[in-house]
């Protein structure tokens, strides 16, 4: 086929407008910025999802290096455990870096006096909260002036490891008791996915799973047969296996876990050993 010089101009022209209009295009969307990217720190740990654990920095109230409260963001909604109480409330989230909470409602157990003022403390404070950052050290909630009013780091969420138990539900299901003192339940998951340990009178194990959203199964537990040296001990043993087994759900920090049943009921709590 011959070209002529015409049409090698009109040729010419349309190319150069496709490579003009090509690197038109290139160039605006090279100026949008990324979405989302001041939502993770530098070491990659995500504002929205990870569950926050209260530093106590500038949070000078005793009782803080066992009462620990927890902050997740999620889809909009705030939640967590304030010391004693657990808590929910809506929160908005503005690039670049600007967060703000909504009224928080909080679960009406009663608390002791330390627990109740770390408690009423946070809460307050997340009212005050206008903007974030993130670091290395973890995540700081910060007033429109800048200073920090509340530092947290990434809680260690994983059941993995050995607990005390401190309390369960009776297996009636209207009670929460600590037990009997002198005869606490352990429970030690292990990375292997099984669970072992004492419930006061007998030694159980069994297979046990986490999984995302806060998701675990354990059980069934198979226990050994020694006779319990009293009802009160046998009443334990039957309320702590049957609360293992019907949680669904674990709320876990670097120090503290709760489980939960499908019901929204608490089944155990947990300290680190």
């Amino acid at each position: 086929m011959t070209i002529t010089r015409a049409t090698r101009g009109r040729l010419l022209v349309v190319l150069t407008l496709a490579v003009i209009l090509g690197a038109c295009g290139a160039d605006e969307n090279d100026a949008v910025p990324a979405q989302g990217a001041s939502t993770t720190a530098a070491g990659g740990t995500a504002l929205e999802g990870t569950t926050w654990e209260l530093n106590a920095q500038g949070f000078d109230l005793p009782g803080l290096d066992q009462i620990r409260p927890t902050l997740l963001l999620a889809g909009g909604m705030a939640s967590g455990w304030g010391g004693c109480n657990r808590y929910n409330g809506p929160y908005t989230l503005t690039p670049p870096a600007t967060l703000t909470f909504g009224n928080v409602a909080q679960t009406a157990m009663a608390c002791g006096p330390v627990e109740t003022a770390i408690e009423r403390e946070y809460v307050s404070r997340l009212g005050k909260v206008a903007k974030y950052a993130m670091g290395g050290p973890g995540l700081q909630l910060q007033d429109s002036s800048g200073a920090t009013v509340l530092a947290f780091s990434a809680a260690d969420t994983s059941l993995e490891g050995t607990w005390a138990v401190t309390g369960f539900l009776t297996a009636s299901g209207s009670a929460f008791t600590s037990g009997e003192a002198s005869a606490a339940p352990t429970a030690v998951f292990g990375a292997d996915g099984n669970v072992a340990g004492t419930t006061g009178c007998n030694n159980y194990n069994g297979p046990w799973k986490q999984g995302p959203a806060d998701a675990v199964q354990i059980g069934p537990l198979a226990k050994t047969l020694m006779a319990c040296t009293s009802a009160a001990l046998t009443a334990q043993e039957e309320s702590f296996t049957k609360a293992l087994e019907t949680s669904v759900r674990a709320e876990v920090t670097s120090r503290e876990a709760t489980l939960l049943n499908s019901a929204g009921q608490r089944t155990v709590t947990m300290t680190r050993s």
